[in-house]
């Protein structure tokens, strides 16, 4: 039997997916205890700032995963920058996380200011952890460090905020409980609703 190039590369695609593909697929975030966050260093925060969950506790923290070379992670600082500037001196927490070096994120800031803490993560060990496929992706915690959203920072507005800190009467929009729970079948990424207002 006679098997083509192009045949043989879709068999080998499916028996990837087929025999193991779970193991790398992200595993749903939303509405489960945000993972650790253990990073190389730390810029444009206070002296040794603590990154540790019960150290964020109080605030609503908003993970900004990015990467300096890409275009749309630019095409984002502006409108992060925005939303951060409206909770100055206010309990919420703006966190970039990248893999790149710190001479390229420094270099990075001085053409596009930041607000908000810089975090390398040069073994991607947050980005694992987070599984992050993509940048840039944005995950918000709340003040108990429980994620509420996972989404991608152009939905991103200052009421999404103003609803994870329970501003609005009537409560938040998004769903309490995890959408999935690990172990389940289905690993899609949750996104969730925002509110509009």
């Amino acid at each position: 039997m006679r098997m083509y190039p192009v045949a043989t590369a879709l068999a080998a695609l499916a028996l990837t997916f087929a025999t193991g593909c779970n193991a790398w697929m992200p595993m749903p975030l939303h509405g489960h205890p945000a993972p650790r966050l253990t990073v190389e260093k730390v810029r444009q925060a206070p002296f040794n700032p603590d990154l540790s969950w019960p150290g964020l506790q109080g605030k609503v923290v908003v993970l900004e995963f990015w990467e300096p070379w890409n275009d749309a992670s630019t095409a984002e600082v502006a409108h992060m920058n925005e939303v951060a500037s409206a909770f100055e001196g206010q309990n919420v927490q703006f966190i970039y996380i990248c893999t790149a070096s710190e001479k390229d994120v420094a270099t990075y800031v001085r053409r596009f200011p930041v607000k908000g803490w810089l975090a390398i993560d040069s073994d991607q060990s947050v980005f694992k952890r987070y599984h992050i496929g993509t940048v840039p992706t944005t995950v918000i915690a709340d003040e108990q460090g429980i994620v509420r959203y996972v989404t991608k920072p152009n939905l991103v507005t200052v009421n999404t905020i103003r609803d994870v800190r329970n501003d609005f009467p009537g409560g938040h929009s998004y769903r309490e409980e995890p959408l999935f729970m690990p172990g389940e079948d289905d690993y899609s990424t949750s996104v969730t609703m925002m509110r509009d207002h």
